[in-house]
């Protein structure tokens, strides 16, 4: 057997090699996506905190968001009811960005829509819904919160000025309420709060930056909220800073020129003790206790009030600074001086500026001395005048009276005249009684005079200045004393005769300056004279007029009946009224009285107007122009050419109307189918003028009556007839009335008919020898086999009145002549093309 060779191989290495098997890598992947969903779901679920509300109304689970400067930052996962509390808790899911924010001082309050007379709020939620807003705060972090029920004071923003303000309550002021300077408004109230240990509400108070200069260190506060309702015997005033401040409160400033500016944040107090803007402390002359209120009067006004009284003395507070040097004493209420503002204090403080009283409360009134301001004089009386009785001239109080005392059997007066109107008081002045009611009745007259309303309880005491030196102090007066004034004699005439009772008064600016004594009739009955006397201080001139005031006067016309009573003196017996005109009149009319006062003023000379005899018109027919009365007839003649009518112009109008070209004429009614013309002429008839058209036309004085006041020019017509025309038939220019017809008479060989027609200078123009002028009225028809039956008619005015038609055509020469009337009008007339009138070689 073959041996076979076998090599000694060396001893094998065995290694362990770890790997990873595939297998694993399933699983960590799973538990990879599984942490990364667990910390997703964990971020995504954020925060959770909770807030108490006390009630759940606007909190919407899923809807309500929690919002940070506008931005979400959470939402209201879901509520709870807390039975015990009564309280519910919002679970809110928040970013955990917010979380550094979660303090124990956080607020969080709901934000809803709200409306004030401030204005809106919250109005970003009407879309959205309600939201919870937050506000940062320090502390220790915290997830469980109350929420507020109000928002939070919003801090003050940077660059805009704060003080605060302490007052007792708050009353009507709130976030918002206006700060005023002077009315206007400087700032706002930003915040309140209650400042526990001051015992009083703390204001914030901003200004803007233009006026923050205007708070000084001793700047006061008072607060003008509401209304402040004065009520006395001269009327109710009512003062309020405004509508805003009315209803939602408001605060006015006041601030001293010579004090430096206030710091940031520094705290006032509401000057709700100091209603007035002075205050003086005046010593007792006696002691005497005057209770808070008690009212200052000065000149019938109440002038401030007692604000303190005590041992030391009284301080008085005044709206505004008294005049220095004044005495002030201790006044009793009486019934006879009895005002509003003293009807609650039996004693009142009285006050007389202009006497030194040297700071003292006196119990007696003063006497002022010579070297006082105000001007002592005595009234001597029947009966006592109170004290306080004002001193009045033309409705101004100028004085007053301080006391009354008894002298023998009369009663004298001490009273004060102020120093502006010192000069009023004269040697010769007179002091008579402002009755609130004067009555003098008499069967020819019949005077009532009344007081002002404020004078009826206390009465008041008239001064009528003289003309002489003026009074010394402490001179004498005697109440209503009756002067005899001497008269002047002077006889006046009126036409037509109307006769005035003894006693008439006659008068001048409203004041009694004489009476008729007597009335006879003159001149055949034709006019009546008046015998009067007047105050002989009164001085008559060249350019006085006297005219009649009767008792009403009444006038009437298409707008209704008027009727006005000058003044209640002279509604029973009327009265001469003496006037003053612009020029000179004649002798006569000085002695005339005239009808009205528009008759005495005027200017200018009367004119003379002839008419035809049969004329209707009567004496006082209006003249008119464009409707507007410029004048009036004041008297009527006939003689052999027709009836004169004398007219008189109101005022300086007759410069304008009578001059040469100048034209009057006659208006009447005219009733027709085609409506009334003239309805103001229904009453009665009047005379139309109409100006010259150069009002440097010479001046004249004599008219005759023309047929129309327009300026035109007169065409004849002659015609076979009449043809149913009557006289203001209109005439026509291309369906256009442009004139009228004036009259119609005869020919002279009675061969037919002239009429004479009135045309517009504007029309008349168009009047040539090639004019056609045709009738033009009722209607027409026309039957024709071929044609058909035609009728044609025209206005109611023109089947009513007629009229006449003309057409031109080319252009022909002026007229001269009568031109003939056709009965129908030419052919193809309308297309007819007129020319001015070429003149004749």
């Amino acid at each position: 057997m073959k041996k076979t060779a076998v090599n000694v191989m060396d001893k094998p290495e065995i290694r362990k090699v770890r790997r990873v098997s595939l297998v694993w890598v399933v699983p960590l992947l799973a538990i990879a996506l599984a942490s990364y969903l667990i910390y997703q779901q964990f971020v995504e679920r954020g925060l959770l905190l909770t807030l108490s509300f006390p009630e759940a109304k606007g909190l919407v689970p899923g809807k309500t968001e929690l919002r940070y400067q506008g931005f979400k930052v959470g939402v209201v996962s879901r509520l709870s009811f807390n039975a015990k509390t009564g309280e519910f808790t919002a679970h809110i899911n928040a970013m955990r960005d917010v979380e550094p924010l979660l303090k124990e001082n956080t607020q969080f309050w709901l934000v809803k829509p709200t409306a004030s007379l401030l204005g809106v709020s919250g109005l970003d939620t009407l879309l959205s819904g309600n939201y919870i807003a937050m506000l940062p705060g320090d502390g220790k972090p915290q997830r469980d919160f109350v929420a507020r029920h109000t928002p939070p004071p919003e801090p003050v923003p940077e660059g805009v000025f704060m003080v605060e303000l302490a007052l007792r309550n708050l009353g009507s002021l709130t976030d918002g309420s206006p700060v005023y300077y002077r009315r206007v408004p400087i700032g706002e109230v930003h915040s309140y709060r209650l400042d526990k240990e001051a015992g009083a509400v703390v204001l914030q108070l901003t200004f803007d930056e233009n006026y923050a200069d205007l708070v000084k260190r001793d700047s006061r506060f008072k607060d003008v909220s509401g209304l402040k309702i004065q009520a006395g015997l001269n009327g109710v005033k009512v003062d309020s800073q405004g509508l805003v401040s009315m209803l939602s409160g408001g605060l006015q400033m006041d601030s001293p020129d010579d004090s430096p500016a206030a710091t940031y944040g520094q705290r006032f107090v509401l000057d709700q003790e100091r209603r007035f803007n002075h205050q003086v402390h005046l010593n007792f002359d006696e002691q005497v206790y005057l209770p808070k209120g008690t009212p200052i009067i000065a000149h019938q006004q109440v002038v401030g009030e007692v604000m303190d009284s005590n041992d030391s003395g009284v301080l008085l507070g005044f709206n505004e600074q008294p005049v220095n040097p004044f005495y002030a004493w201790i006044a009793q209420r009486s019934l006879k001086d009895l005002q509003v503002a003293t009807l609650l204090h039996p004693q009142y403080i009285r006050l007389l500026q202009g006497v030194d009283g040297r700071h003292i409360l006196h119990n007696e009134p003063p006497l002022p001395s010579n070297s006082d301001s105000e001007l002592l004089i005595k009234i001597s009386s029947d009966h006592k005048l109170a004290d306080g009785t004002p001193i009045q001239y033309k409705g101004f109080t100028v004085g007053e009276v301080i006391y009354s005392h008894l002298e023998g059997d009369k009663v004298i007066a001490e009273t004060s005249i102020q120093q502006a109107y010192r000069q009023l008081v004269r040697r010769d002045s007179r002091f008579e009684s402002a009755e609130p009611l004067q009555v003098d009745a008499s069967f020819q007259k019949f005077k009532l005079k009344t007081a002002p309303l404020e004078t009826w309880w206390q009465g008041a005491v008239n001064i009528l200045p003289g003309k002489g030196e003026e009074a010394s102090y402490d001179s004498l007066f005697v109440l209503d004393q009756q002067s005899a004034v001497p008269m002047q004699h002077l006889t006046l005439h009126v036409s037509p005769p109307h006769s005035l009772p003894a006693g008439t008064p006659v008068r001048r600016n409203g004041f009694t300056i004489g009476e008729v004594q007597s009335s006879t009739l003159e001149k055949g009955g034709k006019e009546a004279q008046i015998k009067v006397v007047i105050r002989k201080d009164i001085t008559l001139s060249a350019t006085n007029r006297f005219y009649w005031q009767p008792p009403i006067a009444m006038k009437a016309d298409l707008k209704g009946v008027r009727v006005s009573i000058p003044d209640l003196a002279s509604a029973v017996a009327g009265s001469i009224e003496l006037v003053d005109a612009k020029d000179a009149g004649s002798k006569e009319d000085r002695t005339r009285i005239f009808a009205n006062k528009d008759s005495a003023l005027a200017v200018g000379p009367d004119i003379t107007l002839l008419v035809p005899a049969l004329t209707e018109i009567t004496p006082d027919a209006p003249v008119k122009y464009l409707g507007y009365p410029v004048g009036k007839v004041v008297n009527l003649d006939d003689n052999d050419q027709g009836r004169v009518l004398t007219i008189r112009f109101d005022s300086n109008l007759a410069e304008r109307f009578a001059r040469h070209g100048s034209q009057f004429s006659l208006v009447r009614p005219q009733l027709s189918l085609g409506g009334v013309d003239h309805l103001d002429a229904l009453l009665g008839p009047y005379i139309a003028v109409m100006p010259a058209k150069d009002k440097s036309a010479r001046q004249e004085t004599a008219f005759t009556l023309s047929p129309t006041l327009y300026p035109h020019k007169e065409v004849v017509v002659a015609a076979t007839s009449a043809a149913g025309l009557t006289p203001g038939a209109p005439v026509w220019y291309r369906d256009l009335p442009v004139g009228e017809i004036l009259s119609l008479k005869l020919m002279p060989t009675g061969d037919g008919v002239f009429i004479r027609l009135a045309i517009r200078d504007e029309a008349a123009q168009w009047v040539t020898s090639n004019s056609r002028f045709w009738v033009r009225a009722g209607f027409k028809a026309s039957f024709g086999f071929l044609d058909g039956f035609k009728f044609n008619t025209d206005s109611l005015q023109a089947i009513a009145q007629g009229g006449i038609q003309f057409a031109t055509f080319g252009g022909g020469q002026p007229v001269d002549k009568p031109m003939p009337l056709q009965s129908d009008a030419p052919e193809h007339w309308e297309q007819w093309s007129p020319e001015l009138p070429r003149p004749q070689s």
